[in-house]
C-alpha cells in the first residue's frame, strides 16, 4: 500500500514539474516573441504607403519558401478576409491586387523569388510588391530591386511570419532599427505606426495566462449543461488580441467544431455594432443632433414625430418593447380556443416558453407569403419563405400606429427601427449598404454583414433555432429575430452576423475614440458622450448598455467591472463589452437558442458574467 502511495506521489510530483516547466517555457516564449517584435525592420521605396484605408484593398500572397506553411493565409485573413492565395500567373489581365505579398526565409529562397518576379512582368503598375523576409541576412540587391517594401526579421522562430504580417498591416509599431544597415541605393529604412489590432500573448498585455486558461472550464461546463452547444471567447487589451478560443460544436446534432471564421447571428449587438456607429457618424458631422425630433426628417403620426433622437438612444421614448411579429402574420380565423396555455393540452402543444404552450394549427394570412421568390414576393424571410413589400409596409404602419406608453425606461427594439428609418431617409440608401460603405469597407471588415447567405456559404454560418411554428425549419443563415426577418433581414435592432475577430475591430474603434486603421468615423468627444449614463432611472448610455450602479439590481456583466465600461448583449447568446479604464475588449459569441429560444441556462448560470469575472481576475493577478 505504501509503495502504491509513493507511486501516486511520484506521478503527481512529475506532473507538477511538467506543468511548471510548460508555464516557464511559455514565459520564455513570450519574452522572446516580444524581443523579436522590437527587431522587425521596415524598408520602403519613395512613394510606398502602408495600406491605411482598407477600402477596396486586395492582397495576394505567394510563399517562396521550400516548406509551405498553411498558416500564412490566416495571418492575412484575420486582418482582411479579402486576402487570397494566388499564383503569380493570375496577376494578369487586370487581376492584380493593390498589394502583392511574398513570404521568404533566406537566400535559398532567392531562386524561387526571381522566378516569381519573372512572372510579374505584366503586373499592374499601381500594385505594390511587398517582401516579408526572415533570415540571418538581408536579401540580395537583385531581389530588392523588384520590391517596393521589405519587412525583415532576423529570426527563425515559429512566430516570425506572424510578426512580419502584423508589421505590414500596422498591427505593431516598427521603429528604426539601428542594428541594421539601410539600403541607400534601393530601399530606405522607415518607421510605421500601430494603427490596427495586434495578436499576441496575455503577458504582453499584463494579464495572467493561467487565469485566462480557466475560462476553458466555464465553457466546457456551459456545453455539458446544454446552455449552448459552442461558442467563441475573445479578449483584447492595449490594442492586442491576447485570447481567442473556440469551444464546442455548431449545434448539438451536427458535431462540426466551431472555428474562428464562423459567423454568428449577433442579435441585438446589431444595435451597437451596426446602427449606432452610423448615428455617431452623423452626429459627429452635424447631420443630426440628439435634440432633433423624428418629425424633423420624416412624415410620421404626431406622437411619433415628436420623439427625440436622444430618447430613442436612451430607450425612454414611450415606445413599446416590440411588435407581436408572428401574430401579425396569423389569420385570426384560425385561432380557435385559447391561443396560449400554461399547460400542454389539447391543441396547445407548441412550447414557446418554459411554461407556455401555443396552438398548433394556426394558419398564416392568405396571400401574404410564398415558398418561392417572385417579382411580387421579393422580401426574403428564409430560402423557402418570402413576403411582399406591401406586408413589410404594413409592419411599419403597425409600428407607427402603436400606442405610446409612459416615458420611462423601457428597452425597445422599435427605438432602433426608427433610427434605421431615420438613417435611410437621410442617406437615400439602405442600412446594410450604409454599414458596408461607411463602416465595414473602410475599416477592412469582411466577415460581418446583413443577409450573410448573399456572401458566404451556409456552412460558414452558425445555425440558431429549429423554429417549430413560424418558419417551420432550422434557422440557418437568416436572422432569428422575427421582426427583422419580416423586414427582409435588415433592421436597426438586429440582422448582423459576424465573427469575434471583426467585432474586436469595432470594439477597438470605440476605445480609440472613433478611429481605427487610419480611418476616423466619429469624434472622441462623441464616444465620451455616448458611453456615459444620462438618466437616474436608466443605467444606459446613448445606445450602449452599462453596468448596473444601483443596489439590488441585476447587472449585465460581472460585479468586478468598472462603472465606466459599456457594451451590449444579444438574445442569441452574445455579449460585447469595452473598458476604457483597462483598455480592454471582451467578446462572447454563442447560439444558446440552438435547442430552443426559451433555453435560458446561459443567463441563469451567468456564463458570460463568470467569463468576464475571470478576465478581471487575470488583470489583478498581474498587478
Amino acid at each position: 500500500m505504501r509503495q502504491l502511495w509513493m507511486l501516486v506521489v511520484w506521478i503527481m510530483t512529475s506532473l507538477n514539474v511538467v506543468g511548471q516547466s510548460l508555464v516557464e517555457q511559455s514565459v520564455v516564449d513570450d519574452m522572446e516573441r516580444c524581443a523579436d517584435e522590437r527587431r522587425v525592420a521596415f524598408y520602403g521605396k519613395v512613394g510606398y504607403d502602408m495600406p491605411k484605408n482598407m477600402h477596396n484593398v486586395e492582397v495576394a500572397y505567394y510563399d517562396a519558401r521550400e516548406e509551405h506553411d498553411e498558416a500564412v493565409a490566416p495571418l492575412l485573413q484575420r486582418y482582411y478576409d479579402a486576402a487570397y492565395a494566388a499564383h503569380p500567373s493570375v496577376l494578369v489581365n487586370y487581376l492584380a491586387p493593390s498589394y502583392y505579398v511574398i513570404y521568404a526565409d533566406g537566400r535559398e529562397s532567392e531562386t524561387r523569388l526571381l522566378d516569381i518576379f519573372a512572372n510579374l512582368r505584366t503586373i499592374n503598375k499601381s500594385t505594390r510588391i511587398v517582401l516579408l523576409y526572415s533570415a540571418n541576412e538581408l536579401p540580395s540587391a537583385d531581389i530588392l530591386k523588384h520590391v517596393h517594401a521589405l519587412y525583415y526579421l532576423r529570426s527563425g522562430a515559429r512566430w516570425r511570419f506572424d510578426l512580419l504580417t502584423q508589421a505590414f498591416w500596422g498591427g505593431i509599431e516598427v521603429r528604426t532599427n539601428a542594428d541594421l544597415p539601410p539600403y541607400a541605393d534601393a530601399l530606405a529604412m522607415r518607421t510605421s505606426e500601430k494603427i490596427r489590432l495586434a495578436y499576441s500573448s496575455p503577458m504582453s498585455a499584463g494579464m495572467n495566462a493561467q487565469v485566462l486558461d480557466s475560462i476553458d472550464d466555464v465553457m466546457k461546463k456551459m456545453i455539458a449543461d446544454e446552455a449552448a452547444p459552442g461558442g467563441v471567447v475573445l479578449v483584447a487589451r492595449h490594442g492586442r488580441v491576447i485570447f481567442e478560443r473556440t469551444y464546442g460544436t455548431t449545434t448539438y446534432k451536427v458535431h462540426r467544431a466551431v472555428n474562428k471564421r464562423d459567423l454568428y447571428d449577433i442579435a441585438s449587438l446589431s444595435k451597437m455594432v451596426g446602427t449606432l456607429p452610423l448615428v455617431m457618424n452623423y452626429n459627429t458631422y452635424g447631420i443630426i443632433s440628439l435634440s432633433d425630433c423624428l418629425g424633423d426628417y420624416m412624415q410620421l403620426p404626431p406622437d411619433k414625430g415628436a420623439i427625440r433622437i436622444e430618447n430613442l438612444l436612451l430607450h425612454n421614448s414611450g415606445l413599446p418593447a416590440g411588435v407581436p411579429a408572428f401574430l401579425l402574420c396569423v389569420d385570426s380565423a384560425s385561432i380557435q380556443g385559447p391561443l396560449y396555455s400554461r399547460y400542454r393540452r389539447g391543441r396547445n402543444t407548441i412550447q414557446i416558453e418554459p411554461r407556455l404552450y401555443m396552438l398548433n394549427n394556426l394558419k398564416l394570412k392568405e396571400g401574404a407569403f410564398s415558398t418561392e421568390k417572385t417579382s411580387l414576393y421579393n422580401v426574403e424571410i428564409t430560402k423557402k419563405m418570402y413576403t411582399t413589400e406591401a406586408f413589410r409596409a404594413s409592419l411599419y404602419a403597425h409600428i407607427d400606429n402603436s400606442k405610446l406608453l409612459s416615458a420611462q425606461y423601457r428597452y425597445s427594439d422599435l427605438s432602433f427601427i426608427y433610427l434605421q428609418r431615420l438613417l435611410e431617409t437621410l442617406s437615400g440608401t439602405t442600412l446594410d449598404a450604409m454599414f458596408r460603405s461607411v463602416v465595414a469597407e473602410p475599416l477592412g471588415l469582411c466577415r460581418i454583414g446583413y443577409r450573410p447567405l448573399e456572401m458566404y456559404k451556409q456552412e460558414e454560418i452558425i445555425p440558431t433555432e429549429d423554429d417549430k411554428y413560424f418558419r417551420k425549419a432550422l434557422v440557418w443563415g437568416t436572422v432569428h429575430d422575427q421582426t427583422c426577418a419580416l423586414l427582409g433581414g435588415v433592421a436597426g435592432h438586429a440582422g448582423l452576423f459576424s465573427t469575434a475577430g471583426e467585432l474586436a475591430k469595432i470594439g477597438q474603434l470605440f476605445l480609440n475614440g472613433g478611429t481605427y486603421g487610419g480611418v476616423t468615423l466619429f469624434s472622441e468627444e462623441i464616444v465620451g458622450r455616448y458611453t456615459k449614463r444620462h438618466a437616474d432611472d436608466n443605467r444606459r448610455g446613448y445606445g450602449f448598455d452599462k453596468p448596473e450602479y444601483r443596489a439590488n439590481m441585476t447587472s449585465p456583466v460581472a460585479d468586478n467591472v468598472p462603472l465606466s465600461t459599456y457594451g451590449h448583449s444579444g438574445f442569441s447568446g452574445t455579449l460585447m463589452w469595452m473598458d476604457p479604464d483597462n483598455d480592454l475588449i471582451y467578446i462572447f459569441l454563442s447560439n444558446r437558442i440552438s435547442l430552443n429560444a426559451y433555453n435560458n441556462k446561459l443567463i441563469k448560470n451567468n456564463i458570460r458574467g463568470e467569463v468576464h469575472r475571470l478576465i478581471y481576475n487575470a488583470i489583478s493577478d498581474c498587478k
